[in-house]
C-alpha cells in the first residue's frame, strides 16, 4: 500500500517543479533577449544600420495567430515575455501579419525586399523582431528570434540579426496544446474572413505549383447550407469573394504577390452547384478548385448568457483547397459573427420557437384587436431612434425590435457610420483629445464586439501618435542638451586654444627682444675695442721708436683678457692678464712654428718684460 502512494508522490513533485523550471528556464532566455537586443549598437555593422535610422522604434511581429502548435494563451504568455525584454531605449510596438509576409523577412530566410518594403508601408518602421517557431519534431517546440533593420531610404535590408533561442520540450513540460481543429481565428465581418482564407489558398496553390499555367481560369463553387427561399448568402459570399480576389491580385496588393510567390493570376470561374454536376458526380473542371462552403453554425460561444446574444449570428466558412480527382490540398476554417440582421432570412427557425408560435395563436372565438401595421411601426420607430440622436437609442431599437429586418439593417448601418466617424475624428485630433473621445465612444458601443473593434484599433493608433510624440520631445530634448553641451566644449577647447597662442606669442617676443639686447651689447663690445685699438695706434705713433723692437697690440676676440703665461703652450702657468689694445713688443718667437710670442712693453720710459702670449691675439 505505501508503494503505490509513494509513487503517486513522486509523480505530483514532478508535476509541481516542472512549471518553476520552466518559468525559470523562460526567464533566463528572457534575459538573454534584453541582453542582445541592448548590445546591438556594440557590433559595428547593425551600428550602421541603426544611425541611419529616424526614430528607435522596434516593431514586433508575434507568433503568427494562425501557428497550429501553440495556442492562444500560450501565444499571448510568450509574446508578453519577449515584448517585455526590449530594452527601454527602443520603443516597442506591436504587429500583426500573416505568417507568409513574416517568413519573407526572417534572418534565417533569403530575405526577399518585396516583403520588407510591404513590413515598411505597411507599419511604419524600420525594425522588426520576428519569432520563428521550428516545425520538425512534434514533441519539441523551439523558438527562433530575429531582428531585420531596414533601410529608412531604400526600404532595402540593411541589416539582419539571429537572436537567442528557446527550445521547450512539450511532453516533459506538459504544454503540448492543439488549436482548435475548425478554426484558429474568429472574425467579426465575412468579409475579413474571406480574404484571410483566400490568400493561404492561392499561397498553397503557389507553393505546390499548382497555377502554373495562368490563362487556365481557376474555378471555385460556392456552397450555402440554408433551405430559406429568400437567402441570398451564396450570392453576397460570390460577390465577396469576386472583390477579395480581384483587391488581393491588384497593383494595391503587389508585393503580398510577390511575398507568396504570385507572378500573374488567373481569370476566376464559377462552378454551378454540386448536385447539378456531371452524370459521374464529378465537378465539370479538371485540375484544382476552390470550394467556398458557408453555413450556420451552433453559437457556442454568445449561448453563455454574453450580451448582445439577440443580435448576433455564427457563420461557419469554409475555403478549401479540392482537386478533380478527390485530393484534398488545403481547407481553412474560421468563425464569423455577424449581426442577424444581415442573414435574418438565412438563419433556420428553431423549433421550440414554432411551437411556441402555434400555441400563442389566438383561438377563433375570441377576438383579437387590431394591430398596427408592421411596416409603419418599424419605421416610426426607427425615426424615433434616429431623432434621438444617441447610440443607446439606435441600438435599443435594434435590440427590441427583432422583426424589423429592413430597419435594423438601417440601424446597423447608422451605428457603423457613428462608429467610423468617431475612429476618423479621433485620428485627426491630438492624441489626449483623441483618447477622451473614444472613451466616450466606447463607453456607447459597450458590448457591440464589432465596433469595439475597430474603436479599440483607433484608440491604440492614439496612444501610439501620443508615444511616437513623447519620444520624439524625449528625443529633440536629448538632441538640444546634446548641442548644448557640444557649444560648451567648443567654447572651452577654443578658450584653450586662445590662451596657448597668447602664452606663444608673448615668450616669442620676449625671445626677440633678448636678442635685440644681445646683438647690441655685442655691437657695443666692438665699437668699444675699435676706439681701444684706435687709441693704441695713436699712442704708438707718438712715442718714441724704442729699440727697433716690433710694436703690437692685443686683439682678443674673446670677452676675457689676454692670458699672459710663464711658459709658452697652454700649459704654462698664467702670471697675467692684457686687456684688448694693450701695446707690446715681440721681444722673440717660440721656435719651431708654435704660436707663442714673449713680449714686453713699455713703463715710464722703461721696458717691462711680461711673458709668453698666444701670437694671434696680437697684431703688429
Amino acid at each position: 500500500m505505501r508503494s503505490p502512494l509513494a509513487v503517486l508522490l513522486l509523480f505530483v513533485c514532478g508535476l509541481l517543479a516542472a512549471r518553476p523550471a520552466e518559468a525559470q528556464y523562460a526567464q533566463g532566455w528572457q534575459a538573454s533577449i534584453e541582453r542582445w537586443l541592448y548590445g546591438l549598437e556594440s557590433r559595428t555593422a547593425t551600428a550602421a544600420c541603426i544611425d541611419r535610422l529616424k526614430n528607435r522604434a522596434i516593431t514586433f511581429i508575434g507568433i503568427a495567430e494562425d501557428e497550429p502548435r501553440i495556442g492562444s494563451g500560450r501565444r499571448r504568455d510568450l509574446n508578453s515575455l519577449i515584448v517585455d525584454a526590449i530594452p527601454g531605449k527602443y520603443t516597442p510596438r506591436l504587429g500583426r501579419a500573416y505568417r507568409q509576409m513574416v517568413e519573407g523577412i526572417l534572418p534565417q530566410r533569403a530575405g526577399a525586399v518585396g516583403s520588407a518594403e510591404a513590413l515598411q508601408n505597411f507599419f511604419g518602421s524600420d525594425m522588426f523582431l520576428t519569432v520563428e517557431p521550428e516545425r520538425r519534431l512534434p514533441e519539441i517546440l523551439r523558438l527562433y528570434l530575429g531582428l531585420t533593420i531596414l533601410d529608412p531610404e531604400t526600404g532595402q535590408i540593411c541589416a539582419t540579426e539571429t537572436g537567442p533561442t528557446l527550445t521547450l520540450d512539450l511532453n516533459r513540460l506538459g504544454t503540448a496544446e492543439l488549436a482548435d481543429t475548425f478554426s484558429s481565428r474568429e472574425f467579426y465581418d465575412v468579409d475579413g474572413a474571406l480574404r484571410e482564407a483566400s490568400l493561404k489558398a492561392i499561397a498553397r496553390l503557389q507553393q505546390h505549383q499548382l497555377l502554373k499555367d495562368p490563362t487556365v481560369p481557376l474555378a471555385y463553387r460556392v456552397t450555402a447550407d440554408v433551405d430559406a427561399p429568400h437567402c441570398r448568402l451564396a450570392d453576397s459570399i460570390d460577390d465577396t469573394f469576386n472583390s477579395a480576389y480581384t483587391e488581393l491580385s491588384g497593383d494595391r496588393q503587389r508585393r503580398i504577390n510577390e511575398t507568396i510567390g504570385a507572378t500573374s493570376w488567373p481569370l476566376l470561374r464559377r462552378l454551378p452547384p454540386a448536385n447539378t454536376g456531371t452524370a459521374d458526380g464529378q465537378p465539370p473542371v479538371e485540375g484544382v478548385f476552390l470550394e467556398i462552403d458557408v453555413a450556420p453554425a451552433p453559437d457556442d460561444r454568445l449561448a453563455d448568457g454574453e450580451a448582445g446574444t439577440s443580435n448576433s449570428a455564427v457563420l461557419k466558412l469554409d475555403v478549401a483547397v479540392q482537386h478533380s480527382n478527390g485530393a484534398n490540398v488545403g481547407r481553412y476554417g474560421y468563425r464569423v459573427v455577424v449581426p442577424k440582421s444581415e442573414v435574418a432570412n438565412c438563419l433556420p427557425e428553431r423549433a421550440e420557437t414554432a411551437e411556441v408560435a402555434e400555441t400563442a395563436g389566438p383561438k377563433a372565438d375570441e377576438t383579437v384587436p387590431p394591430q398596427p401595421e408592421p411596416v409603419a411601426a418599424c419605421s416610426s420607430a426607427f425615426d424615433a431612434a434616429r431623432a434621438g440622436g444617441s447610440v443607446g437609442a439606435i441600438r435599443a431599437f435594434v435590440a427590441d425590435n427583432v422583426a424589423c429586418a429592413e430597419e435594423r439593417r438601417l440601424a446597423d448601418l447608422l451605428l457603423d457610420q457613428i462608429a467610423a466617424s468617431c475612429a476618423a475624428e479621433a485620428d485627426s485630433l491630438a492624441p489626449a483629445q483623441a483618447t477622451a473621445r473614444l472613451d466616450v465612444c466606447l463607453a456607447e458601443f459597450s458590448g457591440s464586439v464589432r465596433h469595439e473593434i475597430g474603436l479599440r484599433a483607433a484608440r491604440d493608433r492614439a496612444v501610439l501618435r501620443e508615444r511616437s510624440a513623447a519620444a520624439e520631445a524625449e528625443r529633440q530634448k536629448r538632441e538640444a542638451e546634446l548641442r548644448d553641451q557640444l557649444e560648451a566644449d567648443y567654447r572651452a577647447r577654443l578658450e584653450e586654444i586662445e590662451t596657448r597662442l597668447e602664452r606663444e606669442r608673448r615668450e616669442r617676443e620676449e625671445a626677440e627682444r633678448r636678442v635685440a639686447e644681445a646683438r647690441a651689447e655685442a655691437e657695443s663690445r666692438a665699437a668699444e675695442a675699435e676706439r681701444r685699438a684706435a687709441e693704441a695706434r695713436a699712442n704708438a705713433a707718438s712715442a718714441s721708436p724704442g729699440d727697433g723692437r716690433r710694436r703690437c697690440v692685443v686683439a682678443d676676440p674673446s670677452p676675457t683678457p689676454l692670458n699672459v703665461r710663464a711658459s709658452p703652450g697652454n700649459g704654462g702657468k698664467v702670471i697675467g692678464t692684457l686687456n684688448d689694445g694693450h701695446v707690446v713688443f715681440v721681444l722673440r718667437e717660440y721656435p719651431g712654428g708654435r704660436p707663442w710670442a714673449y713680449v714686453a712693453d713699455t713703463v715710464g720710459g722703461g721696458r717691462r718684460e711680461l711673458g709668453w702670449v698666444y701670437r694671434p691675439y696680437i697684431r703688429c
